[in-house]
């Protein structure tokens, strides 16, 4: 089963789920290496359990919110005939 759209359609959504895969790679080590940080700074006693485990769930909820507005984008400028 495939996308039954135009060849230049399929193109251009090919390009646009790259784009978003190739930035959902970099903001999740981002994200990875922000997590590391704050499982440090728990280790080493500079922030309490409770602030770290705050800041983890604001962490998370922004990662996934992020996810989900460029994933709307994108279907945006797929499905929007003025961006084709």
């Amino acid at each position: 089963m495939g996308l039954s759209l135009p060849f230049w359609k399929k193109r251009k959504f090919q390009k646009l789920v790259g784009n978003y895969i190739s930035l959902r790679v970099k903001e999740k080590r981002a994200f990875d290496e922000q997590k590391k940080r704050l499982d440090a700074q728990l280790q080493d006693k500079k922030i309490e359990q409770q602030i770290y485990e705050r800041l983890r769930e604001v962490l998370e909820a922004n990662y996934f919110q992020q996810q989900f507005r460029e994933w709307t984008k994108i279907e945006e400028k797929f499905h929007n005939p003025i961006n084709s």
